[in-house]
This record gives C-alpha cells, sequence and structure tokens, in this order.
C-alpha cells in the first residue's frame, strides 16, 4: 500500500479521521504512531496533514469517492461559524446559565 496525507478539518476528531482513512476507530492509534506531530488523540488540528497508509476496503474507497470527509467533533474556540450563536457568543454552564453579556437562568 502506498503512503497517502489527508489534511484535517474544522472539528474533525482523530477517531473520525481513523474510520474515514483506515475503516475502523481503533486505527486512532496508528495515525498516532505514524505522525510526529500527534501525541494523543486530542491533539489533531485543523490544517494538519496527517500521513496514512492507503487501504482499499469497501467503506474507505466510498468515502473517498464520494469526497465524504468524517467530522463529528465540536468547533475549537475560535473556529465555531458566526451563524451557530450558541458557540459564537457565550457558554453553558452547569448551574443553568447562560453566559456571555447577559445571564439568565432556566
Amino acid at each position: 500500500m502506498a503512503k497517502k496525507y489527508v489534511t484535517m478539518r474544522s472539528s474533525q476528531t482523530l477517531f473520525d479521521l481513523a474510520l474515514q482513512v483506515y475503516g475502523d476507530i481503533t486505527q486512532v492509534f496508528t495515525l498516532i504512531a505514524d505522525n510526529p506531530d500527534l501525541s494523543n488523540v486530542h491533539s489533531g488540528r485543523a490544517g494538519l496533514v496527517v500521513e496514512y497508509e492507503e487501504q482499499t476496503l469497501s467503506i474507505t474507497e466510498f468515502y473517498k469517492k464520494n469526497s465524504i470527509d468524517l467530522v463529528s467533533g465540536f468547533p475549537t474556540i475560535g473556529e465555531e461559524a458566526l451563524g451557530n450563536w450558541i458557540l459564537a457568543t457565550g457558554f453553558w454552564v452547569d448551574t443553568g446559565a447562560w453566559i456571555d453579556t447577559e445571564t439568565w437562568n432556566d
């Protein structure tokens, strides 16, 4: 198999990437072992180029053929879309209060 490269997208987790390129989320540890910029399952980030061994599984071929990038994570601070007011303007705390320029309780 040939070495390939993929660039991580915003909100894409390493688990997403492992499923996308290997067809198996347990291969997340293979991604970490093969890429010096990855030290743990949380070290992926948008724009990071990740090396992987090309697979010819039907699921990985389906993703490739249909240009599907698996993205299941939440945006990190600063990457969220402004149209998503919940993530763009404040945050929810466990006390039931919304925190930004004003605070209210349910």
